[in-house]
């Protein structure tokens, strides 16, 4: 059974790629940057993904959704050690699980044939927890 529409976007926003029609894509100003740009070949990816795969792919997804809710979950556990430093208890843990959901996209990326949106400023942002500050939802 081919990939859903919601199945697609959720697999195009764990490699970073922005959630927008392709004509939309052209109509903001967001141009392929180059040959190694390539957010017009994901739904030429979608299509090609081979029936036996779709389940594999679909985990992949499953476990970046997890790792995501830890996050968020992780978010509320940090406490403040100093004030005016902003230093946080806990940045060492989430930098960690930031670094599990970067391995877990790249193997998304591997998988369906597609490298991972090179604009992305969260997938930049992976893995260097240390030293940011994070507001409260």
């Amino acid at each position: 059974m081919p990939l859903t529409p919601f199945q697609r976007a959720s697999i195009k926003r764990h490699l970073g790629y922005p959630l927008i029609t392709a004509t939309e894509t052209l109509r903001s100003g967001m141009l392929p940057s180059g040959p190694d740009d390539l957010t017009f070949a994901m739904e030429k990816a979608f299509d090609n993904v081979i029936p036996e795969a779709e389940r594999m792919i679909l985990a992949i997804v499953e476990k970046l959704e997890c790792i995501e809710k830890q996050l968020g979950d992780q978010v509320g556990d940090l406490a403040v050690l100093a004030v005016g430093s902003t230093q946080l208890a806990g940045q060492e843990g989430m930098g960690a699980v930031e670094a599990q959901y970067r391995k877990w996209a790249q193997k998304l990326s591997d998988t369906i044939g597609v490298p991972m949106y090179r604009h992305s400023q969260y997938q930049r942002e992976i893995g260097t927890f240390a030293g940011r500050v994070i507001e409260p939802c």
